[in-house]
């Protein structure tokens, strides 16, 4: 067996240091912890990775899922009744807040003219005592005239009867033109042809009016009317009220009106 030369002596001692080197510096430079292999198993490597803490995001308000239909109605009905709930003002409170803000308000000072004061009437027309006695007078001498007219036959009192009335007549409460009050005449007259009126003298009494120059004549009427070809005959007594006008000059018949007092019927003809 052959001695090893000195080099190699040398390379081996110098590979023995290394060998017995290298723990050590590996001690050395160890760190505290293992790094874990680069693959590893998924288990493995997510027990053995410490978990990460994630950055803390800013908590939102999310909306609330949809709730079910009755609560919805629930949810609408609320406002509806807070606002009911909520106090209204009353009328009493409205009119104390329209009152302070009027006390607030400036006061405006405005100059009116004075009232110019009223004109006076116009004086009334006067009527002389004689002129009203004449006004009576012939009020009167109407009526007397117009029962004789209608006293006479159907012919001669329908041919009178229209210079009596005006063109306008209160008829039995009825106002009416003159050619309807003719009408109502005609068809008395061809009721009872006959007729005989005549005002008790003394029955006669006249009013008149000055302010609208009408006299108003209440008489008491006897009657007598017949229709021979009926057989029928009636009297009585009837109380007639006329008006009468003297505002187009002449007196005319203006109203109407009358009221049986008594009545009675025969079968006989007028003598």
């Amino acid at each position: 067996m052959t001695a090893p030369s000195s080099s190699a002596l040398l390379a081996g001692l110098f590979l023995s240091a290394a060998t017995l080197a290298t723990p050590a510096l590996a001690q050395q430079a160890k760190p505290g912890w293992v790094d874990p292999p680069s693959k590893m198993e998924p288990a493995a490597r997510d027990a053995a990775t410490p978990a990460q803490s994630k950055p803390a995001q800013p908590r939102t308000a999310q909306a609330p899922g949809p709730k079910p239909r009755h609560r919805t109605a629930e949810a609408a009905s609320k406002p509806r009744q807070a606002d009911r709930a909520e106090p209204r003002p009353t009328a009493h409170r409205a009119t104390r807040v329209v009152r302070e803000e009027a006390a607030h308000r400036p006061v405006r000072l405005a100059i009116r003219p004075a009232p110019r004061p009223a004109p006076p009437p116009a004086p009334a027309e006067t009527v002389s005592d004689s002129r009203l006695v004449g006004w009576a007078v012939a009020a009167q001498d109407l009526t007397r005239d117009y029962f004789a007219a209608f006293s006479q036959p159907n012919g001669v009192s329908l041919g009178a009867t229209p210079r009596f009335y005006a063109e306008r007549v209160v008829f039995h409460g009825r106002t009416m033109s003159l050619g309807a009050v003719l009408a109502e005449k005609r068809r008395f007259f061809a009721r009872w042809p006959e007729r005989r009126y005549r005002a008790r003298p003394d029955s006669i009494r006249t009013a008149c009016n000055a302010g609208v120059a009408t006299c108003q004549v209440d008489s008491t009427v006897d009657f007598v009317a017949a229709n021979p070809d009926r057989g029928a005959r009636s009297q009585g007594t009837v109380a007639v009220r006329l008006g009468v006008s003297f505002a187009a000059g002449r007196p005319m018949i203006v109203s109407e009106t009358s009221r049986v007092l008594s009545r009675e019927r025969v079968a006989s003809r007028i003598d």
